[in-house]
């Protein structure tokens, strides 16, 4: 009997003999023969390319922002962590919590207001505070907020055209509320953090009974069903994204190879520069494509003309239109009846949206619940109507072009003879 020292020994001398082999054999087959190095170059180079991980895509460096809690950690942990997952997965900010409070790495602190955390902030050792207020509690959306105005995003409600959208009434304010000063309008100083159209739908945008006095809101919208997206709590809006990407996440390399690309207001993928992050409603690398509609949508595409024309829709059905008309022409929608889901807070998520601004990355007006006869215009040539239906959602919805009085007082005022007549004097 062959014992297992010995047998191992003879495996081992059976190896070394077929990989000696092995290697003479290819260098004979090789030597003085260039086409044949050069097909077993290509083989290789083949099979390492199908065996190796790819070079990843091109990305924007993570922009990593320290912080730590001042106060309330048990009770904001949940929501600042989802916060923190949702800015992560959209944009470059990697978050990286601190628990020391003289580190001088961190640049974020988080709290409840109280005599010793105030909203004022350290600029020589460049910390910022993100306090919350009372009226904050147990309101998401709200401690959300906070947080960006922190990395300095101007709330929508604070915007230097705001007065286009709502109306801020201060004597409806409660005495006992400390963050009146929320409501203050910002000079055109802020305008470059104003990224986009005036967005409903930013988390960022204060609910309209915030810290409000005899049930009276401080806030309204100058169209009444605008009034229904204020104060949202499920989550960031696309400009929202967009802002920090706008402000915290640029890279030569991105600038050059995508953002240019970007249409319909979509922004580049921080962490893919070869593709961009789109608005709801739209898809492809270059967010170049409406999202492709059910059958029973007939046709995404809708010209408005003079002659009104209707758009009825029942049930699970998922429909995305573009309506475009002449130039010095609107459209207007007049949305006779709708019903969709149940919400007091109506996004983009709630089954309808219709994209009125020129900025199509702003939210649009989103509509929950049931509602008759609304009129709306858009605010250039083209519109955009998305609708994902459940069983019971319907929506009746007639559309046309009307005339757009201020593209064509604005050319008058920029042209004293607009249309070129050559005009002659007798006299």
């Amino acid at each position: 009997m062959i014992n297992s020292y010995v047998k191992r020994i003879i495996f081992n001398v059976v190896v070394y003999l077929l990989t000696f082999y092995s290697l003479s054999f290819n260098c004979f087959y090789l030597q003085n023969n260039p086409r044949k190095v050069a097909e077993y170059t290509r083989k290789n180079l083949e099979y390492y390319s199908r065996t190796t991980t790819p070079k990843p895509d091109p990305s924007v460096p993570k922009a990593i922002v320290y912080y730590r809690y001042d106060n309330g950690e048990n009770e904001l942990r949940s929501i600042i962590d989802n916060l923190i997952y949702d800015l992560e997965s959209k944009t470059c900010l990697k978050f990286s919590k601190k628990t020391d409070k003289n580190d001088k790495d961190v640049s974020l602190v988080l709290g409840w207001l109280t005599n010793t955390f105030t909203t004022n902030s350290d600029s020589n050792n460049n910390k910022v505070n993100a306090v919350f207020y009372e009226e904050c509690r147990n309101i998401p959306g709200c401690i959300k907020s906070q947080v960006l105005y922190a990395f300095g995003m101007v709330p929508p409600h604070k915007r230097s055209d705001r007065d286009s959208y709502i109306t801020v009434d201060k004597k409806n304010v409660s005495e006992k509320c400390k963050a009146d000063y929320l409501l203050d309008k910002l000079g055109d100083q802020y305008k470059h953090l104003e990224v986009g159209g005036y967005d409903f739908g930013s988390v960022g945008h204060m609910k309209r009974y915030f810290c409000h006095k005899d049930k009276q809101p401080p806030i309204s919208a100058k169209i009444e069903v605008y009034n229904d997206m204020m104060g949202r709590d499920d989550g960031l809006s696309f400009n929202d994204h967009k802002f920090i990407n706008t402000h915290y996440c640029k890279s030569e390399e991105c600038e050059d190879t995508v953002s240019k690309q970007c249409q319909h207001d979509g922004y580049k993928d921080p962490n893919n520069c070869k593709k961009c992050l789109c608005p709801n409603g739209f898809e492809g690398d270059f967010c170049e494509r409406l999202k492709a509609s059910d059958e029973d949508c007939k046709g995404p595409r809708r010209y408005g003309m003079e002659n009104a024309y209707n758009i009825s829709l029942r049930g699970k059905v998922n429909c995305y239109y573009h309506f475009e008309t002449t130039d010095w022409f609107n459209i207007e929608f007049n949305i006779k009846r709708i019903k969709t889901s149940t919400h007091v807070i109506c996004t983009e998520n709630t089954g309808f949206e219709l994209k009125l601004q020129k900025d199509i990355g702003a939210t649009g007006l989103c509509l929950c619940n049931e509602h008759t006869n609304i009129v709306v215009k858009s605010q250039s040539n083209y519109a955009y109507l998305f609708f994902n239906g459940q069983e019971d959602f319907y929506i009746d919805v007639e559309y046309r072009r009307v005339y757009d009085n201020d593209s064509v007082n604005n050319y008058y005022k920029q042209h004293s003879n607009p249309f070129n007549l050559r005009i002659k004097n007798n006299f």
